[in-house]
């Protein structure tokens, strides 16, 4: 296996400004998604060219700021509900939207090789690092430090730092996000016997056990209590829930420690036993096809996201009539309850030539009327105080279910996988690889990963050598 071939393609476009880095982007990501899109909207075929949906700013204006668009539809109307504001706020700074359906970070590449850049990038928060280091974005720190206005001090918490902040400077304003929570399904707690919704402070014991007394064939229908999911930007705070950590640190690691005993304990058990031991998730197998899951009424939890809500009820629900639910937090361990983090938002270009106004739409988007707008169109605003005051009241009345303050609780403790130029090729060709073999029962997670964490390592010796030449 070659570990440079990744890396070298990066460097290679070193005098495009970067450009390069964006093609190691351009991979499959999890989406920033909303409402009920749970991942990227799908890339086209090789052949094909990303559409590029266009709304022009207003004629007469002074000065115009491009903003890009994630390729969801509701993403379009969210941000031309926040433009159609602002332009009644001010007559000077006109907002232009494109939006890239199909391969983002491919034509987010293609424009930054051009000089075509959109002025305000939209981003995902462990995406935007390599684009720093070859200054195809600017720091907001001058107006931060300058005009940083009291509704957006808490934007920048201590949970968002590692993904808005590198070597002292903040260069992405958090817009949206996904924190995630324990989506319960109501019906196999009843036909279980069991108290509904469960314990928002339950440990991991009591999950475990909760599990496994959900498991069974009650009422003649045979049900899970989980549904495992083996993908490792998920189970990254769930290895961490007692402690323990895969690398020496989240951001820019040098070091990977998925061979530590602690580290494959939980994955054993989140990915494993629970599949495999306890019999308490339905295995991948059984799963095909949409059955056996929660959207279908025998399976009592899963891990998601806000974007799975659609899912669980209202008109998109998989399940005609909907599948009645609650939320609760992630199980806590020794370390607390620990969940994955999300954050997105916008990212400016180095080569903007309005920035001062660049920074006056930020403002407006992070906003109590731009907040509004994100929360209207599904997405989680941009801090736990929104989520629960103005967030949670939409999502609740529009899911039928009460408990949305675990995801704001979530906001606040939420943490991400890795932050690493080598982030794309570990998982593809090391990390995930090894987690599928575990959920499959091939190998234990010792076994698995005592020769993935060579690899994993190697790549990001490799990834560090080339960088630093």
């Amino acid at each position: 296996m070659s570990h440079l071939t990744r890396r070298r393609m990066l460097l290679g476009f070193g005098a495009m400004a970067g450009a390069g880095v964006l093609a190691a982007c351009a991979a499959a990501t999890p989406a920033p998604a909303a409402g009920g899109a749970e991942e990227e909207a799908p890339a086209p075929a090789a052949t094909e060219v990303p559409e590029i949906v266009g709304r022009p700013a207003p004629a007469g204006v002074a000065k115009t700021i491009k903003l890009s668009v994630w390729g969801d539809i509701t993403d379009m109307q969210i941000y031309s509900g926040i433009a159609d504001d602002f332009h009644k706020e001010q007559d000077e700074i006109g907002v232009e939207l494109e939006q890239w359906i199909g391969s983002y970070y491919e034509k987010m590449q293609t424009q930054i090789a051009g000089g075509v850049e959109p002025d305000l990038i939209y981003v995902q928060g462990w995406r935007w690092q390599p684009f720093a280091e070859r200054n195809v974005i600017r720091s907001f720190n001058e107006f931060i430090d300058a005009d940083l206005p009291d509704y957006m001090t808490d934007v920048w918490s201590d949970a968002a730092r590692p993904q808005t902040d590198m070597d002292g400077k903040t260069y992405m304003a958090v817009s949206d996000g996904g924190a995630m929570v324990m989506v319960c399904a109501r019906e196999p707690f009843e036909r279980a016997g069991l108290d509904f919704p469960p314990d928002p402070n339950w440990t991991i014991e009591e999950f475990t056990e909760t599990v496994q007394a959900l498991t069974g064939t009650f009422d003649g229908v045979e049900q899970w209590g989980f549904q495992a999911q083996g993908g490792y930007e998920r189970l990254a705070p769930f290895i961490r829930l007692n402690g323990a950590l895969e690398w020496d640190q989240i951001v820019n690691p040098r070091k990977a420690n998925f061979d530590d005993p602690a580290v494959t304990k939980e994955i054993q058990l989140w990915v494993g036993d629970f599949v495999n031991e306890y019999k308490a998730s339905p295995t991948p197998a059984m799963m095909q096809g949409g059955a056996n899951t929660i959207q279908t009424g025998n399976v009592a939890i899963i891990y998601e996201g806000p974007w799975f809500l659609a899912r669980m009820w209202g008109p998109s629900a998989a399940r005609e009539g909907g599948t009645p639910f609650e939320v609760a937090p992630v199980p806590r361990g020794s370390a607390g309850s620990i969940c994955n983090g999300f954050r997105h938002g916008h990212a400016m270009s180095a080569r903007t030539p309005e920035p001062a106004a660049c920074w006056e739409l930020l403002k407006f988007i992070g906003s109590d009327v731009g907040q509004r707008h994100v929360s209207l169109g599904g997405r989680q605003p941009n801090s736990g105080r929104r989520i629960e005051e103005m967030w949670g009241p939409i999502v609740e009345e529009s899911y039928n279910f009460t408990t949305s303050s675990a995801f704001a609780s979530g906001w606040d403790t939420g943490t991400v996988h890795v932050i690493s130029g080598a982030e794309l090729q570990m998982n593809n060709e090391a990390i995930g690889p090894a987690l599928d073999s575990v959920i499959n029962g091939r190998r234990t997670a010792e076994e698995a990963f005592a020769e993935a964490n060579l690899d994993i390592q190697a790549m990001l010796d490799d990834y560090w050598s080339e960088l630093e030449g």
